[in-house]
């Protein structure tokens, strides 16, 4: 995963290399994780077309094992496939997709929600408010950000905390309220400064 920030090229030989591994110990949950990390690549290198296809093709493997009995299968399953949606919610995001981002993000939301997962939800809400923002619909993208503040405060996930304090500030800037606006983007800055 280091290779992903440092050398781009050596993660992608390297996980080409370990899914063939995983393909011949017939492990599913590896093989749907080194998907994941290919797209995570692809992405990175602005090749969104395949950074959605690989992500798919990881998502279906996680969807696979959501449904053996094994309970650790099972689960990592349910948590694959949460993390696959907000990479694909992501990847659509950047292509300009947003109906089929926010279909991904509103996804995981809900299977975060149903394993109660804070983090997960704090995530998936503060990326649906900045697709809403980006669409400027200012009222659903605050209501997401609040939201997501709540989860995030809860979580003590204080790098989500400072993203959605920013957030919010955006909206109140785009909505002429500078007083709010500056209000909560010192609060994202007292966060990051934390």
């Amino acid at each position: 995963y280091e290779y992903h920030f440092s050398n781009s090229d050596t993660a992608l030989i390297i996980c080409e290399r370990a899914l063939v591994l995983a393909k011949k110990i017939h492990s599913l949950a590896h093989q749907a994780q080194l998907l994941s990390e290919k797209g995570i690549y692809f992405h990175r290198v602005g090749q969104l077309d395949s950074s959605i296809a690989t992500y798919k093709r990881s998502q279906s493997i996680w969807i696979k094992l959501k449904k053996y009995k094994d309970p650790e299968q099972k689960e990592a399953g349910e948590n694959g496939e949460k993390i696959v949606l907000s990479n694909l919610a992501n990847a659509y995001n950047d292509k300009g997709n947003y109906t089929e981002a926010l279909k991904c993000d509103y996804r995981a939301l809900k299977l975060n929600e149903k394993d109660k997962d804070l983090r997960g939800m704090a995530h998936c809400l503060n990326g649906m408010g900045i697709i809403y923002m980006t669409q400027k619909q200012l009222d659903r993208a605050k209501s997401c950000f609040k939201r997501s503040l709540v989860h995030a405060k809860k979580a003590n996930y204080h790098y989500l905390v400072g993203s959605t304090y920013n957030g919010l500030g955006d909206v109140y800037s785009t909505q002429g309220n500078y007083d709010s606006a500056i209000y909560f983007l010192k609060k994202a800055c007292e966060v990051s400064d934390s």
